[in-house]
């Protein structure tokens, strides 16, 4: 960044006037020197960096650099600037900016969270900081960050000092004590520990900035919750202008990190602290040049497909956009609504192929380079073992899973969710549900559940209701909701009644091994709902039997797994679930290929219910033409045929497709508002409106397409 001529100009006319003042007297003020008006040009430029923290950066914050170049004023990167554009939106809403940042290596957070630090130490009073770090060493490492901006700013702009620990903690007030009353100072405390040394700071102090730092490297994982959920977060003063950053690159699935990120990301906007994952890409240096004759392979276009999901660009100042976790996305930093998908260019594709392409040999490797350079959220929770879902239909899951509509069906079996409820005009935005909506109820389909049961305690497995509408044609057997929560058995059962009764009657797969017999006793006997699953003898000539529910065992678990990625694989089923699809990524085997389950410290329950809904919804298709189970033709198929329409979305995109009946927007995911049939010799071009969930020709030439 280079520095504004003026303020060049300005710096260096004061240091020159101060040089003169000690040249005369050593001990005399060059304060005392100034005249009204050039009191007044330094405080109008303090008052520009108090208002501007972009200002104060770009213009009077340094950072050390190697010996080549001692120091360099802060230049935000977009990484950085995504930060910051989120702090000062809280600020702008009255709350205080509370952030878990969870990134990728080597982004610049830490310089800009200790930079923000600096900042509200430097330019307001009364203000408690503290640093946390997984260690002393990188506590004074991040400490030494704010005090080096401190050290270098003009004589003018530098505030007193009454003492300083290089390696603790700096307060800011008048360091002497017979002027102090009138003349305080700042009033400003600043502390840095590790977390092992650290020892119930927060308590009778309101905390106004907080920088904890790699987390997930803590040792033991125990002191985390201690300090985060002890020490710190019910200290932490409840005002704009307060921010307090939770921080790290991920180390692995499991531990406090891990379990943090997916509570707080499954609240997206009413998370307690607003989850914010940075990717690889947002670092500008990391592109090569690639050859003439380049072109990007499936994996990479599935890759740059699901970045244009979840992060865009705003169409008026080109600032980055995400759109995972917010109710209604927009640029935080000018507040235009108007955003474009952002692509990522081959530059960037190729750099991080010739890297992939190190290390793709050796498995612990390739997972460390995954963690480290994580492109998605859950990319970053690298697992040990082997993983059972193979790369293809993880990418197929990452690019369709996204989070559904909150909210519960009443007793009348409709739908409430949202501000205002359709169905009461109430406001459930701010409510906790365990129920997730991406499809409500539709006439003439046909549903199937698969539930997987636990005891119902607070701490443990997750009770969980997987039910997808079965597809037809090209349309996938598709997710319509989860219900993920922690209840008992008969609670549950009632859920199950009230879910598919909305929901056509919809057939339910029990998982019955615990308490799982009970609920289906709960749901046939005593709420007499009869449309359970019945259970088969796969290896029997004779397959029915007089049981209900579903049992996985040691010869079911295969056989639902293998199905499960065959459907997968051959996009015949949609899950929807960002749970499912985080516990599918840490569902595997140990290295002796022993029984597949959830890895140390993680869930599977999601996975399960889903596995068991995906194969018992079509166990008993039978084709008697040719004597074996019917599969729906898939999207393989469906990709070799012509793309004869183009379709064209609300959202504004324009695709072609082999039939439209049954297309989906690859941006938004919504059905498209208007087909037309490309001209192959025809003279009129038949063009197909969706009106209201169903099709109207409004032109000549229709075909009769079985699917429209």
């Amino acid at each position: 960044m280079i520095q504004l001529p003026e303020v060049s100009e300005l710096v260096e006319y004061f240091d020159a006037l101060a040089l003169r003042v000690h040249a005369e007297d050593q001990d005399a003020n060059p304060w005392e020197a100034l005249t009204s008006a050039e009191i007044s040009l330094l405080q109008d430029q303090i008052q520009k960096c108090r208002d501007d923290f972009r200002y104060a950066c770009g213009n009077y914050f340094w950072l050390s650099q190697t010996e080549a170049a001692d120091r360099q004023l802060i230049d935000l990167l977009d990484a950085q600037e995504i930060l910051l554009e989120l702090v000062l939106h809280f600020w702008r809403m009255g709350k205080p900016a509370r952030i878990m940042v969870h990134k990728a290596r080597q982004l610049g957070i830490s310089t800009v969270s200790e930079a923000l630090m600096a900042w509200r130490m430097i330019f307001f009073q009364n203000q408690i900081g503290v640093i946390v770090a997984q260690d002393p060493d990188e506590a004074t490492h991040l400490f030494e960050i704010t005090l080096f901006i401190v050290d270098n700013l003009p004589w003018w702009m530098r505030p007193m000092e009454a003492s300083r620990e290089i390696k603790q903690y700096v307060l800011f007030e008048n360091p002497d004590a017979h002027t102090r009353r009138e003349n305080p100072g700042l009033h400003n405390y600043l502390i840095a520990h590790g977390c092992n040394k650290l020892s119930s700071f927060g308590q009778g102090k309101k905390i106004h900035a907080c920088h904890i730092s790699e987390v997930a490297s803590w040792r033991p994982q125990w002191r985390a919750r201690e300090i985060i959920d002890g020490d710190i977060l019910y200290a932490l003063a409840n005002a704009p202008g307060a921010f307090c950053f939770l921080e790290s690159k991920p180390k692995g699935v499991g531990g406090y990190w891990y379990k943090l990120w997916h509570t707080y990301a499954d609240k997206g906007e009413r998370a307690q602290f607003y989850p914010l994952f940075i990717p690889t890409f947002f670092e500008k240096s990391r592109r090569v040049p690639p050859p003439s004759d380049f072109t990007t392979e499936p994996e990479e276009n599935a890759m740059r497909e699901r970045f244009a999901i979840e992060w865009h660009r705003c169409d008026t100042c080109k600032h980055p956009i995400a759109m995972t976790y917010a109710i209604s996305p927009k640029c935080l930093y000018c507040g235009s609504d108007k955003h474009s998908p952002w692509i990522l260019d081959d530059a960037q594709i190729y750099w991080y192929r010739e890297l992939q392409g190190q290390v793709k040999g050796d498995p612990e490797r390739h997972r460390l380079f995954l963690q480290e350079m994580a492109v998605t959220a859950e990319e970053g929770f690298q697992v040990h073992g082997v993983h059972v879902f193979p790369d293809d239909v993880l990418h197929y899951l990452e690019r369709v899973c996204r989070p559904g509509t909150r909210g519960f069906f009443d007793e009348r079996l409709e739908f409430h969710s949202g501000k205002p409820c359709k169905v009461c005009r109430g406001d459930h935005t701010d409510e906790d549900f365990p129920l997730q909506v991406w499809e409500e109820p539709q006439k003439n389909c046909r549903y199937v559940a698969g539930v997987d049961v636990s005891e119902g305690g607070q701490e443990g497995d997750f009770s969980v209701i997987h039910m997808i509408r079965i597809g037809y044609l090209l349309d996938p057997d598709t997710q319509v909701l989860e219900w993920r929560g922690r209840v008992d058995a008969v609670e549950l059962a009632r859920i199950c009644y009230i879910l598919g009764r909305a929901y056509n009657n919809a057939m339910i797969s029990i998982e019955v091994a615990g308490t799982g017999s009970l609920l289906q006793h709960e749901l046939m006997n005593k709420l007499k709902y009869d449309e359970i699953f019945r259970w088969k003898n796969y290896d029997s000539t004779n397959p029915m039997t007089n049981k209900w529910g579903w049992v996985t065992n040691t010869k079911t678990r295969p056989m639902i797994i293998t199905n499960a990625i065959r459907w997968l694989r051959k996009r015949l089923w949609k899950p929807q679930s960002p749970a499912f699809l985080s516990e599918v990524r840490t569902f595997v085997r140990d290295e002796n290929e022993s029984k597949a389950q959830a890895a140390s410290g993680t869930f599977d329950d999601s996975c399960m219910a889903g596995l068991i809904c995906c194969f018992c919804a079509h166990e008993s298709d039978y084709d008697p033409m040719t004597g074996r189970i019917s599969i729906p033709r898939g999207r393989d198929d469906y990709e070799t045929q012509p793309l004869n329409w183009t379709c064209v979305c609300i959202c504004g995109k324009h695709y072609d497709v082999a039939e439209p009946g049954r297309a989906v927007c690859p941006d938004c995911g919504k059905k498209p508002a208007t087909a037309a049939r490309k001209n192959q010799g025809i003279q009129r071009r038949a063009v197909v409106n969706f009106v209201d969930g169903g099709e109207e020709a409004v032109a000549a030439g229709v075909p009769n397409y079985d699917c429209l």
